[in-house]
């Protein structure tokens, strides 16, 4: 729903998948310092992760997600994080500046 609101809203492909990524990046980022400040560990599990592609099936319910799959699946973490962390960098600044 969220990835056809996007498009929706006239995103083209590549900047809807850069939206989905940064709120979902945010989001996670949140919901982690909020459990962690419960006391759950979010540590990393010792586990072995499966790195093969979940089957077709699964995603046979979301669509979009399935015509999405190969952006979605894509690692620009390093480039996300350096521009996340430039935005956050200049929003303290402004804030700084309003003082």
């Amino acid at each position: 729903m969220f990835l056809n609101s996007l498009l929706e809203e006239g995103f083209d492909r590549e900047r809807t998948v850069a939206a989905y990524r940064a709120f979902t990046s945010f989001l996670l980022g949140h919901l982690l310092l909020e459990v962690s400040a419960m006391g759950a560990d979010v540590g990393p599990l010792d586990v072995l992760e499966d790195d093969s592609d979940p089957p077709r099936s699964a995603l046979a319910p979301y669509p979009r997600v399935e015509e999405m799959r190969g952006d979605l699946s894509e690692d620009h973490s390093a480039p996300e994080f350096d521009e996340s962390l430039e935005n956050l960098l200049d929003r303290i600044a402004r804030l700084r500046s309003e003082q």
